[in-house]
C-alpha cells in the first residue's frame, strides 16, 4: 500500500482461480529466469494483469455491471478495425476509464494488488513481486496512465466483444 493510502486489512483469499493465474506466472519465469525487470509493462505481462485486477475489481468498488454495460454501447458505436489510435478494445478501455474514474475504487484495487502480493509471497514469490510493482505508488491522477485501472477496463471490455 501506498503511503497516504489507508491501510485496511482484508485478507484476499488465493481462490483457485488467482492459484492458476500466479503458478502461470511462476511457471513463466522458471521457463525464462532472466524476464526482464520491465516484464510486468509488456504485452504478455499486462495480460496477466488484465486477468488477476478484473478480478479484484467487484472487491475494489467498480460496478462490473455499469462498466459491461457501458463498454457494449461503446463497441456498438465504434467500429471493431484497428485505427491509429488502437483497436476497438483498447479505445473503449481508455473511454471506461475516464467514464467510471474513481480515486478511491483505483486506489483500492492497488491496495488489492498489494493484499493479493502478500497472501501468495511465499508460494509464489515471482508473481507476488509482480503484483507488488503493479500496485505500488499512487494512481496517477489521469486514469488513462494507470495501467492497472486500464488494464481491468481491457478486460472488461473485451468481454463484450
Amino acid at each position: 500500500m501506498g503511503p497516504g493510502r489507508a491501510a485496511t486489512i482484508q485478507c484476499v483469499i488465493v481462490t483457485p482461480e488467482f492459484a492458476d493465474l500466479l503458478s502461470a506466472m511462476e511457471q513463466r519465469h522458471e521457463q525464462e529466469p532472466d524476464l526482464p525487470d520491465g516484464w510486468g509493462d509488456t504485452e504478455e505481462g499486462r495480460m496477466y494483469l488484465q486477468s488477476v485486477a478484473a478480478a479484484l475489481a467487484p472487491q475494489a468498488g467498480l460496478d462490473v455491471e455499469a462498466c459491461l454495460a457501458h463498454a457494449q454501447t461503446f463497441l456498438a458505436n465504434f467500429p471493431p478495425m484497428s485505427l491509429p489510435l488502437g483497436d476497438v478494445d483498447q479505445r473503449a478501455a481508455r473511454w471506461l476509464a475516464q467514464l467510471l474514474d474513481s480515486d478511491a475504487t483505483r486506489a483500492r484495487l492497488r491496495d488489492l494488488l498489494a493484499e493479493l502480493a502478500e497472501t501468495s509471497r511465499e508460494e509464489y514469490p515471482f508473481a507476488a513481486a509482480q503484483l507488488t510493482a503493479w500496485a505500488a505508488g499512487e494512481p496517477p491522477a489521469n486514469p488513462t496512465e494507470d495501467l492497472p485501472w486500464v488494464q481491468t477496463m481491457v478486460a472488461l471490455a473485451r468481454t463484450q466483444l
